[in-house]
C-alpha cells in the first residue's frame, strides 16, 4: 500500500509499504480521506529538513553521543548507525476517515463495514490502510460525509479548548492564530453562544474566520486592542484562546493584554510560556492548558488497551469530543467546507506540503484515497529484492520485531555473518519493517509474522517483539519447523513459559534464549575462574536502569512485565550460570519511592548467594553494569563487560580488557547448535528458571518474606 513518510533528512515520499494486519483491540480501516495539519505536520517537515549543523546547534548533546559512539564502536559502525538513523521514516497524519474492513479480537463497539473517524498520530496515518485502537475509531453518522468526517479529530482539539474555556452565553472570546484549529475554534465557540473575534496577520484567514462564526477579525497588535475595547465597551475579552504556534511568548502576552480582569488564557498552540508575572497577577488571570483532543490523549491504557473513563467522573474523552463534532456536522451546525482550500490524491502529496508552507490562503488540505487505493498493492508483504538461491551451508534468517534493539544489535549481527542470510523481517508497522528490510538487506518486509513461518527458505527466526507476545510467537515458529532465537523473557508467566519449554522439547529444532551476557568475553573468563573455586560464591550484580518514558510498554505489567520480570531475568540467569547450581529461594525488596529500584537475592544449595541491585537512582553517567564475584580468596570484578580485575590473596592484581556483551559470540553458538543438533544453551529451561525466579521475587516483594523455588518447573524430562 502507499503511505506518506518523511525521513530525518527531510525527504518526503509516498512509499510502497506492507499493509497492516488487524491486531487485538483494534480495527483495520480502509482510508477514504485524511487531513493534513498545517501546524503540526509542516513543523515536523521543517524540523526534519534542517541540516545536521542546525540540529547540532539546537541539540549539542547529540555531538557528544556521536563522539561516544565512535569511541565505543569505532568509526565504521558509527557511520552505519548514522546512515540508519538518517534514512528512517517518520509516518505523518493523525486525522482520517474510512470504512472498517476487519475488527480485532476483543472489539465490541464496532463492526466491519462501519464508517469511522480515526484519531491519533500513532495510528491515523496518511495511508491506504490503517490499524486503529477501538477507542480511537469513532462511529460516523450516516448524514456526515467521509470528507467532512476526516476533520472531526482535528475539530476535537478545538472542542476540547472550548470546554476548557467554560464560557457562558453572551461572553466574548478572542482566538489568536487562525490556522485550521483556530478557525474550527471560532465556529465551535460561536455555537456555544459567545461572541468570537479572530486575530491573525493573514487577511485570507481573517475572512475565513468570519465565515466560521467570528463577529469580527483583526490583524493583531494595537489594532486588536482597539477592536476588543470597542466590542466589549472597554471591559476586555472573557477568554483568549491561543491557537497560534510561535517560538516566542508574544501570542500569550497579547492574549493576556486583551483579557478582562479575572479572565482566562487557554493555550492550545505550541507557544513559549514566558510571561511577566505582573500581567497575570494584576488581572488575576487563569492560565489553562488544553491538551490536544481531550482526556485519554497520551494515556496508554485508554488509547491502546481500550480502557475508558467512567462518564460520571470524566464527561468528555477524546473520542467523546470527536463524537460531539460529528454530531454537530450531522445537524449542519459545524460546516468545514469553507476551510477546505485544497483537495488532492495521495500521489500529489509534495504539492500539498508546498502549498501549506508557502501560501497562507491554504488552510486545510484533504487527501483522497478512493481512486489511488484501488491501484495500490494492499498486500501485507512487500518484496524488496529478488531472493537468490542460498548455499547449502548458509541459513535463511528472519526477524520479527524491528524496533531499536533489533536495529542496534540483532540485524547488524546477522548482516555481518557469512553463515546467515536475512530473508525477511516483520513488524506491526509497515514503514518500520520496510526500512529495516531495505537497510539490512532483507528480501522482503511484512506486517504478518505468519508469512515468515510459511516461508520454506526461512530456517531460523529471531523474536524481538513486546514481551507478552514472546511465548505465542516462539510456539508458532517451532511448530512451523523453525529454529528460534527468543529474546528474554521467555514469557510473562510460568504457564506460558512451560508451554514454550514443552513445545521445544517435542521438536527437533533449536530454541535459544537471548541471555547474551553468558557469551561476553568477560563472562567466559569469569566462568573459568569460578569453576576453579570449589567454595561457595557471593555475587553482587549492580545495574543502573536506563531512563524510559513512564508510559513505555516495558513498564506495562501486561505487555512488558515491568523492569523486574522484563529485564532483570537477564541478570538472574547470569548469576545462576556462573554459580552453576540450582537456586532454592528468593528474597526481594523494593524501594518505596521508586518501584523500578529493587534488590533480589537468590540462595543456592551450596551456600552461594547472588544479589541483583537494580536501581534508577544515582548518576546516569556511571557505567550501566558492575559485578563483584567473591569466592574463596579471590575477588573478580567486571566493569560493564569492558574490563576485568582479578584480586587473589598474596598475588598482584590482574587487569584485563575484555569488551563486548556477547551478541556476536552467541550467534556463533546458535549456529553450532543448528548445525550439530546439540541442544542450545541457554535454552527454554533456562528461560523458565529465570522467569520463575523473577515471579518469586515479585511475590517476595508483596509478601515481605523469602519465597521457595520449585526446580521441577524448569526441569527437562528427556522422555518427553
Amino acid at each position: 500500500m502507499r503511505q506518506v513518510l518523511i525521513n530525518k533528512q527531510g525527504k518526503l515520499t509516498v512509499a510502497d509499504i506492507p499493509a497492516p494486519t488487524v491486531e487485538p483491540g483494534k480495527v483495520l480501516v480502509r482510508t477514504e480521506y485524511s487531513v493534513i495539519s498545517p501546524g503540526t505536520e509542516v513543523a515536523t517537515i521543517k524540523h526534519h529538513s534542517a541540516g545536521l549543523v542546525s540540529k547540532a546547534i539546537s541539540k549539542p548533546e547529540l555531538i557528544g553521543k556521536v563522539a561516544d559512539q565512535v569511541m565505543k564502536k569505532g568509526a565504521k559502525e558509527t557511520v552505519e548507525f548514522l546512515k540508519d538513523n538518517l534514512t528512517r521514516w517518520t509516518a505523518l497524519g493523525y486525522s482520517a476517515s474510512g470504512t472498517i474492513l476487519e475488527v480485532g479480537e476483543g472489539v465490541s463497539k464496532l463492526k466491519a463495514g462501519d464508517k469511522v473517524a480515526c484519531i491519533g498520530a500513532e495510528y491515523a496515518y496518511h495511508a491506504d490502510i490503517i490499524c486503529v485502537p477501538e477507542n480511537l475509531a469513532v462511529h460516523v453518522p450516516q448524514e456526515v460525509s467521509f470528507k467532512n468526517a476526516a476533520f472531526a479529530p482535528i475539530a476535537a482539539i478545538a472542542m476540547q479548548a472550548t470546554r476548557k474555556c467554560e464560557i457562558s452565553i453572551g461572553e466574548t472570546a478572542a482566538v489568536i492564530g487562525l490556522g485550521l484549529v483556530g478557525l474550527l475554534a471560532c465556529r465551535i465557540l460561536s455555537l456555544s453562544g459567545c461572541h468570537v473575534i479572530g486575530i491573525d496577520p493573514s487577511e485570507n484567514r481573517r475572512k475565513l474566520a468570519m465565515k466560521m462564526g467570528a463577529i469580527d477579525s483583526v490583524a493583531g497588535n494595537e489594532a486588536s486592542k482597539s477592536l476588543i475595547e470597542s466590542h466589549t465597551t472597554g471591559l476586555g475579552v472573557d477568554v483568549s484562546v491561543i491557537t497560534a504556534a510561535s517560538e516566542t511568548s508574544e501570542p500569550l502576552i497579547l492574549g493576556a493584554e486583551l483579557c478582562r480582569e479575572g479572565g482566562k488564557l487557554v493555550v492550545v498552540g505550541d507557544v513559549k510560556l514566558d510571561i511577566d508575572r505582573n500581567i497575570m497577577y494584576r488581572k488575576e488571570l487563569d492560565l489553562i492548558m488544553s491538551r490536544s483532543t481531550g482526556p485519554g490523549r497520551y494515556d496508554f491504557d485508554y488509547e491502546n488497551k481500550g480502557l475508558d473513563y467512567p462518564s460520571q467522573y470524566v464527561r468528555w474523552t477524546e473520542a467523546g469530543n470527536v463524537d460531539s463534532c460529528l454530531k454537530l456536522m450531522a445537524n449542519e451546525s459545524l460546516d468545514v467546507n469553507p476551510i477546505i482550500t485544497t483537495q488532492i490524491t495521495v500521489d500529489n502529496i509534495d504539492k500539498a506540503y508546498e502549498l501549506l508552507s508557502t501560501q497562507d490562503s491554504t488552510v486545510a488540505v484533504l487527501i483522497s484515497y478512493s481512486e489511488s487505493s484501488k491501484k495500490s498493492n494492499l498486500s501485507t508483504k512487500l518484496d524488496i529484492k529478488p531472493l537468490k538461491p542460498l548455499d547449502s551451508s548458509v541459513i535463511g534468517a528472519a526477524v520479527i520485531g524491528t524496533g531499536e534493539f533489533s536495529k542496534a544489535i540483532t540485524l547488524p549481527v546477522i548482516r555481518a555473518s557469512n553463515d546467515f542470510n536475512l530473508i525477511g523481517v516483520a513488524n506491526r508497522t509497515g514503514h518500520t519493517a520496510e526500512h529495516a528490510a531495505r537497510v539490512f538487506g532483507a528480501s522482503y518486509a511484512t506486517t504478518n509474522s505468519k508469512t515468515l513461518f510459511k516461508d520454506e527458505s526461512v530456517q531460523a527466526i529471531w523474536i524481538n517483539t513486546a514481551h507478552n507476545s514472546h511465548a505465542s510467537l516462539a510456539i508458532q515458529a517451532i511448530n512451523s519447523g523453525k529454529h528460534v532465537f527468543l529474546e528474554k523473557p521467555i514469557a510473562l508467566n510460568i504457564k506460558d513459559a512451560q508451554k514454550v519449554l514443552n513445545t521445544s522439547l517435542k521438536s527437533d529444532t533449536q530454541l535459544m534464549l537471548g541471555f547474551n551476557r553468558r557469551f561476553a568475553p568477560a563472562s567466559l573468563y569469569a566462568s573459568t575462574i569460578s569453576k576453579e573455586a570449589q567454595s561457595a560464591k557471593h555475587i553482587i550484580y549492580r545495574v543502573r536502569g536506563d531512563s524510559i518514558p513512564k508510559n513505555h510498554w516495558l513498564n506495562d505489567d501486561e505487555i512488558g512485565g515491568g523492569r523486574l520480570l522484563g529485564e532483570a531475568v537477564h541478570f538472574l540467569d547470569w548469576m545462576t550460570w556462573i554459580i552453576d547450581k540450582e537456586p532454592i529461594s528468593v528474597q526481594a525488596t523494593q524501594s518505596g519511592s521508586d518501584p523500578n529500584s529493587f534488590s533480589i537475592t537468590l540462595s543456592y544449595a551450596d551456600g552461594s548467594l547472588g544479589t541483583v541491585v537494580y536501581s534508577m537512582m544515582g548518576s546516569p553517567d556511571m557505567q550501566k553494569e558492575s559485578i563483584d564475584i567473591l569466592m574463596g580468596n579471590t575477588t573478580l570484578v567486571i566493569d560493564n563487560f569492558e574490563k576485568v580485575k582479578v584480586c587473589k590473596k598474596g598475588k598482584r592484581d590482574k587487569y584485563l580488557k575484555l569488551s563486548g556483551k556477547g551478541h556476536k559470540e552467541q550467534l556463533v553458538s546458535f549456529l553450532k547448535s543448528i548445525n550439530t543438533g546439540t541442544r542450545a544453551h541457554p535454552n527454554a529451561s533456562d528461560g523458565v528458571r529465570a522467569t520463575a525466579c523473577a515471579i518469586a521475587a515479585l511475590k517476595s516483594i508483596r509478601n515481605g518474606c523469602s519465597e521457595i523455588l520449585d526446580p521441577s518447573l524448569w526441569a527437562i524430562k528427556e522422555s518427553s
